[in-house]
C-alpha cells in the first residue's frame, strides 16, 4: 500500500485538546510525514506534538476511538504463538534458556549440562519483559497482563507458578489464547472495573501507548492491584537515543497505532498521584535499532544487524536508566485510598 495515496477518512479524526499525559495546551510539532511502515495497514501521514511541559509524544489528529480497529488488521497478535514456534537450535537454546532461568519446562530443547554454562547467553537471548523480575519475587499469587494478545507471556508465567489472567481487545487473539487453555477477557481496558483488589501483579507491556486515555488505563490498573500490588510498565521511550537519531523513522513511533508516549517523568509523576511507591527502572538494551536502520537504509540491512546486534549485547551488560530505548519500570501500590485522575 502506498501510505501518501491512501488517506484516513476525515470524520473518523479528531484533535486532542491537550497533551494526553498531563492537559497541557502548550504543545508543538516534533515529527512529521510519519507513516506506517512496519505494518502498512494503513496509509496517510501523520504528525506527533510534544508536550512543552511534560515532554511527551502524542499523534496529532489522531483516529477515534471507534475507528482506530482499522489499523490493527495486520498486527502481530494474530499471529502463531510464539512460544510453540521454532525447532532448530536457536528456539531451543531459548526453551533451554527459559528451563533453566525461570523453570519453564520443555522437551524440546538442548539439555545443557550444567545449567551454569548457559550465563554466556545472557545478553542475547530476549526475555520478554517482565519475566525476569516476575521469576525473582517470592510471591506466586494472581497475575494480570492487560493486552496479552496470543497469551505468550501468560503461558511463561502460569509456567513458574502464577496464576494468570489477560484482557485483549483483539477477537482473533482472545481465540488463540483460549485455545491455549488461558483465562481472558475480550474487551478494551474498561473492563478492567471489574477486577478491583484483585491482582498482586498487573503487567501492561506496550499496551499503553496505543490508547487514547493513557491516564484512565493508569488509574484502572492500579484500582485493579490489591495493596502493595505490583504493577510493571513497557513502551518505547519518547527521549530514546536512537529516536534522537532516526526521528520519524524511528520504530518506537508506529503510527497511528501509537497514541502518546509519556516521558519517564509525566509518567511516575501521574503513578505518585496514584499512591504508586517504591518505583524500580529496569535496564531496557537498545531494540529499535535495527528495524530503524533497515527501513532508512534497507541496503545496509546486514550492517545493520550486526550493529543492532552488537548494541543490543553492550546495552544488555550494562544498566541503561537514562535515556534508555524502553521504559520498563514497575512501582507498588500502596495500602492508602486511590487518588483519581
Amino acid at each position: 500500500m502506498d501510505a501518501t495515496q491512501s488517506k484516513w477518512p476525515s470524520d473518523q479524526l479528531e484533535s486532542p485538546s491537550g497533551c494526553p499525559m498531563c492537559d497541557s495546551r502548550r504543545t508543538r510539532v516534533r515529527c512529521k510525514d510519519v507513516v506506517d511502515w512496519a505494518f502498512m495497514s494503513v496509509g496517510g501521514v501523520w504528525s506527533y506534538f510534544e508536550c512543552q511541559d511534560c515532554e511527551s509524544l502524542f499523534l496529532n489528529p489522531r483516529p477515534t476511538v471507534s475507528s482506530i480497529g482499522l489499523a490493527y488488521k495486520n498486527y502481530y497478535t494474530h499471529g502463531e504463538p510464539k512460544t510453540a514456534q521454532g525447532t532448530g537450535v536457536g528456539a531451543r537454546l531459548r526453551r533451554e534458556c527459559l528451563f533453566h532461568w525461570f523453570g519453564v519446562e520443555s522437551q524440546d530443547r538442548l539439555f545443557f549440562s550444567p545449567g551454569w554454562m548457559l550465563s554466556v547467553f545472557r545478553p542475547i537471548v530476549s526475555m520478554k519483559f517482565p519475566l525476569r523480575q516476575i521469576s525473582r519475587t517470592q510471591l506466586r499469587g494472581r497475575l494480570l497482563d492487560v493486552g496479552c494478545g496470543n497469551g505468550d507471556f501468560l503461558v511463561l508465567a502460569r509456567a513458574i507458578g502464577w496464576q494468570v489472567q489477560g484482557l485483549e481487545i483483539d477477537p482473533n487473539a482472545v481465540s488463540e489464547a483460549r485455545r491455549r487453555g488461558l483465562d481472558v477477557t475480550e474487551g478494551s481496558f474498561d473492563r478492567l472495573s471489574d477486577f478491583e483488589h484483585r491482582f498482586d501483579a498487573v503487567v501492561c507491556s506496550h499496551v499503553l501507548e496505543h490508547v487514547h486515555e493513557p491516564r484512565v488505563l493508569l488509574e484502572k490498573m492500579s484500582r485493579a492491584l490489591k495493596p502493595g500490588g505490583i504493577l510493571y510498565l513497557s513502551y518505547p521511550n519518547p527521549q530514546s537515543a536512537v529516536f534522537r537519531v532516526f526521528g520519524r523513522h524511528w520504530r518506537g513511533l508506529e503510527a497511528p497505532r501509537h497514541i502518546c508516549l509519556p516521558t519517564k517523568r509525566s509518567l511516575r509523576k501521574l503513578l505518585v498521584e496514584l499512591k504508586c511507591e517504591d518505583f524500580q527502572d529496569h535496564a531496557s538494551p537498545i531494540e529499535t535499532f535495527i528495524p530503524s536502520l533497515i527501513h532508512v537504509a534497507p541496503r545496509l540491512s546486514m550492517l545493520g544487524l550486526i550493529i543492532g546486534k552488537f548494541l543490543f549485547i553492550l546495552t544488555s551488560l550494562q544498566s541503561m536508566v537514562t535515556g534508555q530505548d524502553l521504559v520498563q519500570l514497575s512501582c507498588r501500590v500502596s495500602g492508602k485510598d486511590h487518588a483519581e485522575v
